[in-house]
């Protein structure tokens, strides 16, 4: 899965997934991203290239390390998509969280399995 760090990634990704005809856009933001730019500006990022490329279906996934802490407050924000790479028992129980607020969270490595190939 791809990774971005920046606005400027995600526009140069959805610019050469445009004009190779891809209408979904599959990425990640750079492990532990969560605590570096933290929630607010990963979603004003995807707000952006959302607004910038609306023909393209964006499914971006912010990284919070193994730091339950950011999911909370991803969640609390309102990210939809989330990966984390902590203990397994924290991963059910921040998915249990996450389904209130129709959000995912899933472990780094699932995500990896779920959307490799596509």
């Amino acid at each position: 899965m791809r990774e971005i760090s920046c606005y400027q990634d995600g526009e140069a990704l959805l610019r050469s997934l445009q004009a190779g005809g891809s209408s979904v856009a599959r990425f990640r933001s750079l492990p532990g991203a969560a605590g570096q730019i933290g929630p607010l500006v990963w979603l004003k990022i995807l707000e952006q290239l959302r607004a910038a490329f609306p023909q393209i279906e964006v499914d971006a996934w912010l990284d919070c390390a193994g730091d339950a802490g950011y999911v909370l407050a991803a969640l609390n924000e309102g990210c939809k998509a989330i990966c984390f790479s902590g203990p397994e028992e924290v991963l059910h129980k921040l998915q249990e969280i996450a389904a209130q607020h129709g959000a995912r969270v899933l472990q780094r490595t699932d995500l990896e399995t779920d959307f490799s190939g596509r």
